[in-house]
C-alpha cells in the first residue's frame, strides 16, 4: 500500500444493524462506537502509525541563516517537498531552519468506498503448447463500486507541528527526546560523506482514526448496506526530504533511473546495493499536528451527508430487499 494512507477494510456483513424509528437518521456517536461496532478485516498503517504520544518539549529555531530559505530550490509533489541543495547538506543550522520553514500543515482526506464483487462466466481463447487455439470457460471477478465519498478535513489541522523524535527503543534516554538530539541528527547528516545520504521529516496527525472509522462504518451498516467497505485517511504534503547534492543521488532518485530499471530489470542488482550503501537518517524524525475538532464533532458535522450519498448512490438502486420488523424498516442486500 501507499505510505500516505491510514486504511481500514471491511468484508461483507451479515449482521443486521437495528435502526431507530427513522431508518434514515444516523445513529448517535456513542451507539456507533459501542460494543456492537464492527472490527475491520484488514488494517493497514503507514509506518509508523499516525497517532503518537504528545511530545514533552517545545522547539525554538536556531539563529536564522544569512540565505533566504524561500530561495532554496525545491521540488514539490502531492507527498511533499524535496531538495538537493548543497548548502543544506553542509550547514546544520540552515538545515534546521529549512525544516522549520516547511513544517506546514499536511492535508487530510477521508475516503469512503462501498463495493461488491460480481462474477461472470466468459469464454477465453488460449493457445496450447502445440500452437493450436482453443476456447476455455472461466469465471471472472469484477469489483463494482456502489458509492465513493471523498471529504476534505484539512481545514481542522493545526497550522504548524511540533518537531520531535520517536521510537522509544532507539531513544530510551530522556535527553534523547530533547531538542539537542535533533541538532545532533542534523550535525550527523551534514558531516556524513555518503553520496546517497538523505534525511526525512514525516508529518503525522494526532486524531482517533480508529474510533471515527467504527462510527462511520456502523452508520453505513445502519442504512442496510452490507457489502464491502473501505475507509481510508489520505495525506498530502506529509514529507520533507533533503537529499545529497551528488550526481549519484540525483540519478538514483530520478525518473530516468526508475524507467531504466523497469525496462532492463537492472534494479534487481542496483537497488539492493544502493539501499545497503545509502545513509538514510531521520526515520524517527516527526512533526505532530493536532486537530482542532474531535472525531465526535466531525462525525456529527458530516455523517448525514455521508449517509445521503450511501442511500442515493449505493445498492439501494440495485434492488435491495426491504422487510419490515416492528416499527422500523431494515434493508438487506440481495447480492
Amino acid at each position: 500500500m501507499s505510505d500516505n494512507q491510514y486504511n481500514y477494510e471491511f468484508k461483507e456483513s451479515k449482521v443486521d444493524v437495528k435502526s431507530g424509528k427513522d431508518s434514515s437518521a444516523p445513529p448517535s456517536y456513542e451507539e456507533a462506537t459501542g460494543a456492537n461496532s464492527e472490527v475491520p478485516t484488514v488494517v493497514e498503517f503507514p509506518e509508523p502509525r499516525l497517532i503518537f504520544p504528545e511530545p514533552d518539549f517545545s522547539v525554538s529555531p536556531p539563529e536564522t541563516h544569512a540565505i533566504n530559505i524561500s530561495d532554496i530550490p525545491v521540488k514539490t509533489s502531492s507527498s511533499g517537498t524535496t531538495s538537493h541543495e548543497a548548502l543544506l547538506n553542509k550547514d546544520p543550522n540552515l538545515l534546521y531552519n529549512f525544516f522549520l520553514y516547511y513544517n506546514t500543515a499536511p492535508k487530510l482526506f477521508v475516503d469512503i468506498k462501498g463495493y461488491h464483487t460480481e462474477y461472470t462466466t466468459n469464454s477465453h481463447r488460449v493457445t496450447k503448447p502445440d500452437g493450436e487455439d482453443e476456447w476455455e470457460t472461466r469465471e471472472d471477478e469484477e469489483e463494482v463500486i456502489d458509492f465513493e465519498i471523498n471529504l476534505d478535513a484539512s481545514q481542522y489541522i493545526s497550522p504548524s507541528g511540533i518537531l520531535h523524535l520517536t521510537n522509544p527503543e532507539a531513544h530510551s534516554n530522556e535527553e534523547d527526546y530533547s531538542i539537542n538530539s535533533i541538532n545532533q541528527l542534523f550535525e550527523k547528516y551534514t558531516q556524513s560523506k555518503n553520496h546517497l545520504k538523505e534525511i526525512q521529516l514525516e508529518k503525522v496527525i494526532q486524531w482517533d482514526f480508529e474510533e471515527l472509522t467504527r462510527a462511520i462504518l456502523y452508520s453505513i451498516r445502519s442504512q442496510g448496506y452490507q457489502d464491502k467497505v473501505n475507509i481510508s485517511y489520505r495525506r498530502e504534503n506529509y514529507k520533507v526530504n533533503v537529499i545529497s547534492e551528488s550526481k549519484v543521488a540525483k540519478l538514483y532518485h530520478s525518473k530516468i533511473m526508475s524507467a531504466l530499471c523497469f525496462l532492463t530489470c537492472c534494479c534487481v542488482i542496483f537497488w539492493p546495493i544502493a539501499h545497503l550503501y545509502k545513509d538514510k537518517l531521520g526515520e524517527n524524525f516527526r512533526s505532530t499536528f493536532k486537530m482542532s475538532i474531535s472525531t465526535q464533532e466531525w462525525y456529527y458535522q458530516n455523517i448525514s451527508s455521508i449517509l445521503s450519498e450511501v442511500r442515493n448512490r449505493s445498492g439501494f438502486r440495485r434492488g435491495l430487499i426491504r422487510s419490515e420488523h416492528g416499527s422500523s424498516t431494515n434493508y438487506y442486500s440481495s447480492i
